[in-house]
């Protein structure tokens, strides 16, 4: 049987760094028992990336999960680079390998699948259930990989590596291959990745995105989680003055460092006041994430609204909506780079942080609900178009910020998004 991995999620079977063409040098001489070891510890920094991110990898918390001595996780890997380098390459081998046994299978017409569209459907599923671990750590890495030119040339060499074996799998199909169509799958895909894990949701819900079903599961998911109230006490001007270096130096924490990264004696000396101020405004760190999240989104939506501001169209055509998607999506990656991946690393930590996850649920299906009204005029909306646009937005986004937004990328969004736009892929076909 045919098994699907999310971007980035590993097969138990059939996976050696040999079977996935990526074999490092660093292997070469090693026994068996030293090689097993070190794929029971690249196992372990998955584990650890899908429970605590990036910022929360530690050789200590590598070894506790791998149930070995600190000691063997330092011998095997000198670094936190090189457990990250290890657990990425094995990503990538379980993931192309799981690729081509299923273009292979739909060759031979053993495929599970009717269309690409709805092995894109399955892949999702995957990632909110059985492959849910692993892909929470590929998008702790991919996110990342935003902040370094080391991490822009390994994502640069995911999306190559992801692209070829995404075209192998549509022509497997039978499906026209266009290279639109195909970084299209890989955009969407991963958005949704960063929209279903943060929502929590189950795997039969996320099997309802394009049904009649959707709009109740988003209605549901948002009636659920009400957001937690932060004391709202008197400010005078001098504490309301600190209260927003607090909330500034938090998300520049963020941006840095991610949500491991924040703490109380961090956000103090950051923001330049007494160790005691960031407890005394904000009653816990996960308060204070919520309001610096709160306030990296509501930036973001006023960049938004002042590009439509500046165009004056209440009701832009498809092609105008492109062009101005493009201009948003151009800007986030590259001038608010930091900023975006700060916002989306505070989604990543609501998938194990419960009280982050309602005012993330809230940005997610506000986010939802904007694309639904901006595409009314277009024509009919069917269910799940606004969820897939926003996915198709933020995949392209992720993928931008984390190659280091090259032209190569940049000069394809318009076009991109006008074609997806356009054709609004149906996962139920």
């Amino acid at each position: 049987m045919s098994r699907s991995p999310s971007p980035g999620t590993p097969m138990t079977e059939g996976t050696d760094l040999q079977k996935g063409n990526l074999q490092r040098e660093d292997t070469n001489g090693l026994d068996k028992r030293s090689l097993q070891k070190r794929e029971i510890i690249a196992d372990a920094v998955i584990t650890v990336l899908s429970k605590f991110g990036i910022s929360g990898l530690t050789h200590r918390r590598v070894a506790q999960a791998a149930g070995i001595s600190l000691s063997a996780t330092t011998y095997h890997y000198a670094t936190k680079a090189d457990m990250l380098a290890e657990a990425s390459g094995n990503l990538l081998a379980g993931y192309l390998a799981a690729f081509r046994r299923s273009a292979l299978e739909q060759r031979q017409g053993k495929g599970r699948d009717s269309s690409p569209q709805a092995f894109m459907t399955r892949l999702i599923v995957n990632a909110a259930g059985r492959h849910r671990r692993a892909s929470l750590a590929w998008c702790e890495i991919i996110l990342d990989a935003a902040k370094s030119p080391e991490g822009h040339r390994l994502a640069l060499h995911w999306f190559e590596e992801l692209h070829e074996a995404w075209t192998d799998l549509f022509k497997a199909f039978g499906a026209d291959c266009d290279e639109a169509d195909v970084q299209i799958a890989i955009d969407t895909v991963i958005g949704l990745m960063f929209i279903v894990l943060p929502l929590n949701l189950a795997p039969e819900q996320v099997a309802d995105i394009r049904s009649d079903a959707w709009p109740e599961v988003l209605e549901t998911s948002s009636a659920t989680t009400s957001q937690p109230v932060d004391t709202d006490r008197p400010l005078g001007k001098k504490a309301q003055a600190t209260r927003s270096r607090i909330v500034e130096g938090t998300i520049n924490i963020l941006k840095q460092s991610g949500v491991a990264g924040v703490s109380y004696r961090a956000v103090a000396e950051e923001s330049g006041v007494a160790l005691t101020a960031p407890a005394y405004y904000f009653g816990s760190i996960e308060a204070l994430i919520r309001v610096a999240e709160a306030e990296l989104f509501q930036e973001s939506k006023t960049r938004y609204r002042q590009m439509l501001s500046v165009a004056n169209l209440d009701q832009p055509s498809a092609e105008t909506l492109a062009d101005l998607t493009a201009a948003i999506l151009v800007r986030e990656a590259t001038e608010f780079r930091l900023a975006s991946t700060a916002h989306y690393s505070v989604w990543l930590a609501a998938t194990r942080i419960e009280a982050l996850r309602p005012a993330v649920v809230s940005a997610v299906v506000d986010q939802i609900h904007a694309w639904e009204r901006r595409i009314a005029h277009l024509g009919a909306v069917a269910p799940g178009d606004g969820t897939y646009l926003q996915a198709l937005f933020l995949g392209q986004l992720i993928r931008s910020t984390a190659c280091g937004a090259p032209l190569s990328i940049m000069s394809t969004v318009r076009r991109h998004f006008l074609r997806g736009l356009s054709q609004r892929f149906d996962f139920q076909k």
